[in-house]
């Protein structure tokens, strides 16, 4: 292991940024701004002349720190950063610190090599309500709420999905929204508490989104089956009903002229597929409609639809008429 190389990980993305910052922090204290080096591993020209950099030895070296994060197109692969690693180590001076952060998972050298060489500091935090405490003045019955909300979105992905790398960062926003209402003088509900959080509202919804409009129905309807199994309707039907709606105002858009930029600057998210799909703007304002009458229905107690299962069942049945209709 070399004290030199420094390798900042874990599944809190939050807490590592956190610790970066102070290994900034005692760094600036002690030898300056001007001597940090600051570079993303996918910027290739950025990168050009980091290896003479780091090897700079002699008279005129002084104590620098050099940061990388990110990752490379591996198609166009440079090797400066192996050839370095794996032959040049001993030539790199022991003043000069490499610190890593925030690594690609497809950087699969890199990151065996830091593991097995590596100062590491492994920050396994997102689930510590203790240390999450430690970092706000959030009344604990809310933060473990937060926590808990959190985890159950992250259950429903399958065992091929990746976890959120920003889900740290969600958490500890949600925390500041939270405590900036509560300051404001609001009382929050519990409801008004898991609103608040983004575990519906940000990928796996997307992922449902993207599965309806491929017409892809049985892998729409195994991550309904995953949500319904490790939460309550509630906490994510109104994030499907308006990842729809903002499909169906683009495809209202593209129907009446729209460019595919000229949308963009409207709605900055996943409007490649949703654009390109082929699914029309008739079929999405069918489902759309449907799932907004079934929750409407739901809310007003109307009849025994005010169950759970018949939800679930509602949102089934609304998918598998679409593919009916697609494929008579």
């Amino acid at each position: 292991m070399y004290k030199n190389i420094i390798h900042i990980t874990g599944n809190d993305s939050y807490g590592v940024e956190l610790e970066v910052t102070r290994w900034l922090g005692v760094f600036h204290s002690k030898f300056g701004d001007i001597n940090i080096d600051r570079y993303d591993l996918g910027d290739k020209d950025g990168l050009k002349w980091v290896g003479d950099m780091i090897l700079m030895s002699g008279l005129f070296a002084d104590k620098r720190l050099f940061i990388f994060r990110g990752g490379r197109d591996r198609k166009s692969k440079a090797n400066w950063l192996e050839s370095i690693l794996a032959d040049k180590l001993s030539d790199i001076p022991e003043d000069h610190y490499l610190l890593f952060h925030n690594i690609w998972e497809k950087e699969e050298w890199l990151t065996s090599w830091l593991r097995k060489n590596a100062d590491t500091r492994k920050i396994d935090t997102i689930w510590d309500a203790a240390v999450w405490e430690s970092r706000s003045d959030i009344d604990m019955n809310a933060l473990k709420l937060i926590l808990s909300t959190y985890k159950s979105a992250e259950a429903t992905r399958s065992k091929d999905e990746i976890m959120n790398p920003l889900l740290g960062h969600d958490i500890a926003h949600t925390i500041e929204m939270i405590l900036l209402t509560e300051n404001s003088g609001q009382k929050l509900l519990k409801s008004d508490i898991i609103s608040f959080c983004h575990g519906y509202g940000g990928d796996t919804m997307f992922a449902l989104a993207d599965a309806i409009i491929a017409m892809n129905i049985l892998l729409a309807l195994d991550i309904l089956h995953r949500l319904s199994s490790q939460t309550k309707v509630d906490e994510w039907l109104g994030s499907l009903i308006g990842t729809l709606r903002n499909i169906l105002y683009i495809k209202y858009l593209k129907q009446h002229g729209a460019s595919e930029s000229m949308i963009e600057q409207i709605l900055q998210k996943q409007v490649y597929k949703w654009y390109k799909s082929q699914i029309s703007y008739m079929e999405i304002q069918k489902l759309y409609e449907k799932l907004v009458t079934m929750n409407v229905a739901y809310k007003r107690g109307l009849w025994l639809k005010d169950s759970e299962l018949w939800r679930i069942l509602s949102i089934e049945l609304a998918l598998l008429d679409l593919q009916k209709n697609k494929n008579p």
